[in-house]
């Protein structure tokens, strides 16, 4: 089959998943990665009547604390189930040995009664740093389910894996591939980077015609999802809203309107860090300090 674009949703975006859904559908995206707290029991038919399959589900951490996997694991295949989603995107962020294998296969076996398989994504920081390491992890589902390895450029292009690691594994192995361009890094804290400084492909400096070259010529016909994680993309994008709920209630009072821009404002904190108390203890301190405008009275100018 060709190519199919894709969206892997940054789970940091406050929007609904009706917004979200008809968002991507208007793109022209085929697909649509969906955080499991997203996910109720009108998700398929939402997805099904805007022409979209969800391809992957966000996300299982499979870590030392096996029953914590597990239970992890029973929640994402109920909504795997719900959604009709392809694929549980897996991070395993220590040795894929013992306890931590053992709680792998069986979340697999649970993905695999509802029609998902297991993606096993590596990153640069922690064991599973490369597509080799991925594809041990990929090996120790033990055919417990269908498994396969996420390759994300960004992962790729900061990770250890080369250029003939991702030219020889084999494209069935491949659960699908995540699209993403950076900035030059400002620092060595690659969790940062890739959460908060990651482009839309093009506008970046990764090598991404190499890289969708490599794949294409080996025949590479699955998902590519688009991924772009930038802080600095939701400010900017929080910003334009709060202008634009500002006008709306500008032009009709109403409390509805009001009630938009407090939650880009909540939005707003949430992009910067920023805790609700913070802000009321801010304000407590302007008030004290200029007053509030219970009295109607405002300064208008200072000779």
């Amino acid at each position: 089959m060709p190519v199919e674009m894709a969206l892997t949703p940054d789970s940091r975006w406050e929007v609904g998943l009706r917004p979200l859904v008809d968002a991507a559908s208007a793109a022209g995206f085929s697909a649509l990665g969906l955080p499991a707290d997203r996910v109720d029991e009108a998700t398929a038919g939402l997805l099904r009547a805007s022409g979209l399959r969800c391809h992957e589900l966000l996300a299982l951490v499979v870590g030392q604390d096996e029953h914590g996997a597990l239970a992890a694991g029973e929640r994402l295949a109920e909504a795997a189930g719900a959604a009709g989603a392809e694929w549980v995107l897996t991070t395993v962020p220590v040795e894929p040995v013992g306890p931590v294998a053992t709680a792998l296969r069986r979340c697999a076996a649970l993905f695999d009664e509802v029609g998902a398989g297991t993606a096993v994504e590596f990153g640069p920081v922690g064991p599973v740093s490369s597509i080799a390491a991925a594809r041990e992890v990929v090996a120790a589902v033990d055919g417990r389910g269908r498994a396969g390895v996420v390759v994300d450029s960004w992962h790729f292009s900061f990770g250890t894996s080369t250029w003939d690691d991702l030219a020889s594994v084999p494209l069935d192995e491949i659960a699908y591939v995540q699209f993403a361009d950076a900035r030059a890094p400002e620092s060595d804290r690659l969790l940062r980077e890739t959460t908060n400084r990651r482009v839309v492909p093009g506008e970046g400096i990764l090598e991404l015609e190499r890289f969708a070259r490599v794949l294409r010529d080996r025949g590479w016909e699955g998902t590519v999802s688009v991924e772009v994680l930038s802080s600095e993309r939701w400010r900017n994008e929080l910003g334009r809203k709060l202008r634009e709920e500002v006008t709306e209630y500008l032009e009709s009072g109403e409390l509805e309107e009001l009630a938009d821009i407090v939650e880009v404002v909540h939005g707003l904190l949430a992009a910067n860090g920023v805790t609700h108390q913070a802000l009321e203890d801010l304000r407590l301190t302007k008030r004290s300090m200029r007053g509030g405008f219970e009295e109607r009275l405002y300064l208008v100018s200072v000779e």
